[in-house]
């Protein structure tokens, strides 16, 4: 009998690390998600997105986190009604509780339950456009087919004369009428090498512009280049001149604000 009690204290330890291993492993699994849920959350955070503050947006991806979010989790084990409850803070939300869960339905039937890595898949999705086709493509699976063109990336490109025709705060007089003219404008003559960066870019200058115009001027005085970047706020409609009063700055010798 004492010869053999030693041999189990080494099986038990064994065992015992085996356990904690085992147990470290599915820590691991449920922080770090596979590349596929990962894919899966950016597609349904892009659908969330439109017409939603990024706050907001970010706010119910961490509860839908929360919930569990993957393919078989939202088809097998959450209700239409409990899903709507969840998103229900982001604009829309009852187009796009349809919408998620059709194309989450057609992940499944059609992709494995893995989102997709073309153009054509993507907008086969509900709910899913050019514009957030490319967000995917270029997030989730680094790829860039395209410049990504949103409101403020439509705006400004118009406003600049970047789609071929004159610059002009005028709305009714851009050249490029809506999104889509607006993207193949700019990828005809923007290096592909530079793609990836024009939505983040304008994306990030429109949001400033729209509600940050003191943060933005502020910039612009400051930049290696300030009489340029004071005339380009005025070329998307900033009164630089308003914000320069209201915040009592003062522009660098030489830049002229008027």
């Amino acid at each position: 009998g004492t010869a053999t009690a030693p041999r189990r204290r080494r099986d038990t330890a064994t065992s015992s690390k085996t356990r904690h291993k085992k147990s470290d492993a599915a820590k691991t699994a449920v922080v770090l998600p596979s590349s596929g849920w990962r894919r899966y959350h950016i597609l349904v955070s892009l659908m969330l997105s439109s017409q939603t503050k990024d706050t907001v947006n970010a706010a119910v991806m961490a509860t839908l986190k929360a919930h569990g979010l993957s393919v078989s989790r939202i088809l097998d084990e959450t209700s239409e009604d409990e899903f709507h409850e969840m998103i229900k803070p982001v604009g829309f939300h009852n187009v796009k509780t349809k919408s998620i869960r059709a194309a989450t339905q057609i992940l499944r039937d059609t992709h494995g339950g893995r989102v997709p890595d073309t153009m054509e898949d993507l907008l086969a999705l509900p709910g899913v456009g050019p514009k957030m086709a490319l967000l995917v493509l270029r997030v989730a699976f680094d790829i860039t087919a395209g410049i990504s063109v949103d409101t403020h990336v439509h705006r400004i490109a118009n406003q600049l004369g970047w789609t071929g025709g004159a610059p002009t705060l005028d709305k009714t007089a851009f050249a490029a009428r809506d999104p889509e003219k607006t993207r193949k404008a700019l990828e005809s003559w923007f290096p592909r090498d530079e793609w990836q960066d024009v939505n983040w870019m304008l994306v990030g200058l429109g949001q400033e512009m729209q509600t940050e115009k003191p943060k933005l001027v502020r910039k612009a005085l400051a930049a290696s280049d300030p009489g340029f970047a004071v005339a380009l706020c005025g070329s998307i409609g900033v009164d630089v001149a308003r914000v320069v009063k209201a915040e009592g700055l003062e522009p660098p010798d030489g830049v002229v604000v008027e």
